[in-house]
């Protein structure tokens, strides 16, 4: 399913909804294809449609992929919309932790 949505992802630019595109991101991920997995995560962020907790869960681990990708300056735009988004979150301390480092 993954390679079929990668596919039709680069054929068409099209998106699917933030729930499918949260499970092929962990999927991705798994295959190392980091890339795609962050395109779902971005999706997943954007949405307005997605739940609070997903969109927490998905913020963060977006910031986390483009620090290991070596996208610093991204990773810091994705920590800091977490933290205004989610100041009182459990994991705030930790990306304010990256944030400082």
């Amino acid at each position: 399913a993954a390679e079929v949505y990668s596919e039709y992802f680069e054929k068409y630019l099209k998106t699917a909804e933030a729930a499918l595109e949260y499970r092929l991101y962990a999927i991705f991920q798994r295959k190392g294809d980091l890339d795609m997995a962050s395109r779902c995560l971005e999706t997943v962020v954007k949405d307005g449609r997605t739940p609070p907790a997903v969109r927490e869960k998905g913020l963060f681990q977006l910031g986390r992929m483009l620090e290991e990708m070596g996208f610093e300056d991204a990773a810091r735009d994705a920590y800091r919309q977490f933290v205004a988004d989610f100041p009182k979150s459990m994991m705030a301390p930790k990306v304010q932790a990256r944030l400082a480092g």
